[in-house]
């Protein structure tokens, strides 16, 4: 390694920059690799390259061919937009059976629960209701014990009727006998008097 050229004001020289010898087997590999990859890529970058317009041109072609190709690619797409939406509604319907699911376990839990308390109920209410139908055959043995009295009672209030309804048509008789007499002895008043 030569000495470089001393610095300005100091009597020292500065050494000189050399390159290392791994760095420049690593260059000279790293060159070295690149131009078989070159000659790799080339051809195929340029084949990407000049794939759009090879693209356009086949469309050219094909619709030239078939001028009802825009229509099925249309179709196409409307298909596939189609089938994606099925599977949303797929995803949705298995979120719903889902939530069927959850809903039946709940609802099951709560008709047990309603059941349980229903049934509580009813024994409650068998025990009241067959005290109240030993108190109905009590209030059913007293009425028929009364039957007989009501229908006496029933007899005489009959019979007090119809007295009271001659009596009734005895003195509306009375009353029109009463007003005749009255008109006939105003007559013989008038024919005693004379004209006035």
């Amino acid at each position: 390694m030569r000495p470089g050229p001393a610095l300005p004001g100091s009597a020292l020289p500065v050494p000189a920059r050399t390159t290392p010898v791994r760095t420049v087997l690593v260059r000279t590999v790293l060159v070295l690799s690149l131009v078989p990859a070159s000659v790799y890529l080339a051809p195929r970058v340029s084949a990407l390259v000049a794939m759009p317009g090879h693209l356009d041109d086949a469309i050219s072609h094909a619709r030239a061919y078939n001028p009802r190709l825009p229509d099925t690619a249309a179709q196409d797409d409307r298909s596939t937009a189609e089938l994606a939406s099925l599977d949303r509604i797929d995803v949705a319907l298995a979120r719903v059976r889902g939530s069927d699911a959850d809903v039946s376990v709940e609802l099951t839990g709560l008709v047990g629960q309603i059941r349980g308390d229903v049934q509580a109920v009813l024994n409650r209410t068998n025990s009241r209701v067959d005290g109240l139908l030993g108190s109905l055959d009590a209030l059913t043995i007293a009425v028929r014990d009364l039957e007989r009295p009501v229908a006496e009672a029933r007899q005489v209030v009959a019979s007090d009727r119809d007295r009271l309804a001659r009596t009734i048509r005895i003195a509306t008789e009375t009353a029109a006998h009463v007003h005749d007499a009255r008109r006939l002895a105003e007559r013989a008043a008038d024919d005693l008097s004379g004209p006035r």
